[in-house]
C-alpha cells in the first residue's frame, strides 16, 4: 500500500553523515587489502609463481570496495541535499553556505559546509577502523630444516653425496637434490595462509560496514515516509547487500589459500622423505669415506676393469627410485600456480568467469586440489589433514549468487531524490 509522504530532515542529513563515514571505511578496507593480502618476501622459488593471481586477487577486490564507497560518496552529497530541500520546504530559515578552510600550507582548501540544524547523528554501530588489525606473522617454513629433519645431516652433506653416487652410475647423470628438490621449496607457503586471513579479515570488515548501513537505514526508515525514501531504502539496500557479499567472497578464497598452503607443505615434506629414503641407501658411499678411497686406490675407477664397485651402482639404482618418486612429488608443485590462476580468476571477477560458469565449475576448479590430498606420493595421513580444508559451507552458494552484484548500484548510477522528493510513496 503507497506511504504517504512525511520527513524529519535530521534524520536524513544524519544518514547522510553515516554514508559519508562508511565511504571512507570501504577506502581504509581497500588500503589494508593492498597492504596485507598481496604478495611479499616470503614468496619464493615455486611460490614466486603465486604472485600474479595473489595480487590480481586483491586488486579486483579492492576495485570493487573502492567502488562501493565512491557510490556511497555520491549518494551521501545527494542525501544531503535532499535534507536541505526538506528543511527549507519547512521554512527555515537558516542559508546553507559553502566556505573553504585552509589546513596547512602544501595542502589545497576544502570545502567545509554548514552543518543542517537540528542533524541527528547517525553512528556506526561497528567502528570498522578497529576490525582491520595485521593479521600474524606467518610460521617459519623451512625446506633445509625439513632435510635436516628426515635425512639426519646437512643439505651441503647430502648433496653431495648425492652428486658423488649419481656421477658414478652408468646411465645416471650427476644430479643434485638441492637443484632439483631444495630450491623449489624455498620460500614460505605459510604466507599464502596470512594472505588468507588478511583477506577474511577485510571481507567481514566489509561485512560490519554493510551492517551499519542497514542498521542505520531501520532507524532512518521511521522518520521519513514518501516516495524518495522508499527509493532510497531501495538503493542503500542493494549497495549494502554487494558489500557484505565480500564477506563470503573472502572466506572462500581464504579457504583456497589455506588449502594450497597445507599442499605446499605437504609436497615440501612428500619431496624431502623420498629424498632421505634413497640418501639412507647411498649413505655410506660418502666421498672421502674409508671405503670409497680405499676401492678407488685399489681399481683406479669405479667404472674399470670388472667392475668391483658394482654394489654401489646398484645401490644407486634403487636409490634412483626414490629420487625419481621426490622429483615427480616437486613435479605437482609446479602444477599447482595454474590451477590456482584459474581458481582465483573466477573468484577475482565473479560477474564474468564466475556467473559464466556457475558454482559446478568453481567445484570442478577445486576438485583436483582436493584429489591431491589423497595422492599416494604423498601419503598424507588422514587424521593430520585438518576437517575444513576446501570446505566452503554456506559461502560457496553465496559467492555463486552473483544478482546481488548485478544489483548493485555504481558511481555511474547515482542516487537522486529526484525532481518531487516530497512526492508519497
Amino acid at each position: 500500500m503507497p506511504e504517504g509522504f512525511d520527513v524529519e530532515p535530521g534524520h536524513v542529513s544524519g544518514y547522510s553523515g553515516l554514508a559519508a563515514v562508511t565511504a571512507n571505511d570501504c577506502r581504509s578496507i581497500g588500503r589494508y587489502i593492498m597492504e596485507h593480502a598481496t604478495s611479499d618476501e616470503n614468496f619464493g622459488a615455486v611460490m614466486d609463481l603465486l604472485k600474479a593471481p595473489v595480487d590480481s586477487y586483491a586488486e579486483m577486490t579492492d576495485d570493487r570496495i573502492g567502488d562501493r564507497g565512491l557510490t556511497l560518496d555520491y549518494a551521501s552529497g545527494s542525501l544531503e541535499d535532499t535534507a536541505w530541500t526538506y528543511h527549507q520546504a519547512e521554512g527555515g530559515n537558516a542559508e546553507r553556505f559553502r566556505s573553504f578552510e585552509v589546513h596547512g600550507e602544501d595542502m589545497p582548501p576544502r570545502m567545509v559546509e554548514q552543518s543542517l540544524p537540528g542533524t541527528v547523528s547517525y553512528q556506526p554501530e561497528q567502528d570498522i577502523g578497529g576490525l582491520l588489525t595485521a593479521p600474524d606473522a606467518p610460521e617459519e617454513a623451512d625446506v633445509e630444516a625439513l632435510v635436516e629433519e628426515y635425512a639426519s645431516d646437512t643439505v651441503q652433506t647430502i648433496d653431495g653425496i648425492v652428486r658423488f653416487v649419481t656421477d658414478k652410475c652408468p646411465g645416471i647423470d650427476e644430479w643434485s637434490p638441492v637443484e632439483a628438490i631444495v630450491n623449489p621449496l624455498i620460500g614460505n607457503w605459510n604466507a599464502l595462509k596470512q594472505k588468507g586471513e588478511a583477506m577474511v579479515i577485510a571481507g567481514e570488515a566489509a561485512e560490519a560496514a554493510a551492517g551499519n548501513l542497514t542498521t542505520g537505514l531501520t532507524t532512518l526508515d521511521g522518520h521519513w515516509d514518501g516516495g524518495a525514501a522508499r527509493s532510497f531504502d531501495g538503493y542503500l539496500g542493494k549497495l549494502s547487500a554487494a558489500l557484505d557479499y565480500e564477506g563470503a567472497l573472502a572466506r572462500v578464497a581464504s579457504q583456497v589459500y589455506n588449502g594450497v598452503a597445507y599442499l605446499v607443505e605437504w609436497i615440501a615434506i612428500g619431496a624431502v622423505k623420498a629424498l632421505s629414503f634413497g640418501v639412507e641407501i647411498i649413505r655410506r658411499y660418502t666421498p672421502g669415506s674409508g671405503w670409497v678411497s680405499v676401492a678407488s686406490d685399489m681399481f683406479g675407477s669405479v667404472l674399470g676393469g670388472d667392475n668391483p664397485l658394482q654394489e654401489l651402482i646398484d645401490d644407486a639404482r634403487e636409490a634412483w627410485h626414490f629420487f625419481e618418486d621426490a622429483m615427480a612429488i616437486i613435479e605437482m608443485l609446479r602444477e599447482l600456480p595454474g590451477q590456482i590462476e584459474s581458481l582465483l580468476g573466477m573468484l577475482s571477477d565473479p560477474l564474468g568467469a564466475l556467473e559464466q560458469y556457475g558454482e559446478d565449475q568453481l567445484m570442478e576448479e577445486i576438485e583436483p586440489l582436493r584429489e591431491q590430498l589423497n595422492a599416494p606420493e604423498l601419503d598424507i595421513d588422514p587424521s593430520e589433514v585438518p576437517g575444513e580444508l576446501f570446505e566452503f559451507g554456506q559461502d560457496l552458494a553465496e559467492v555463486a549468487d552473483t544478482d546481488t552484484l548485478h544489483d548493485a548500484p555504481t558511481p555511474e548510477d547515482p542516487w537522486a531524490a529526484g525532481q518531487n522528493p516530497t512526492r508519497a510513496g
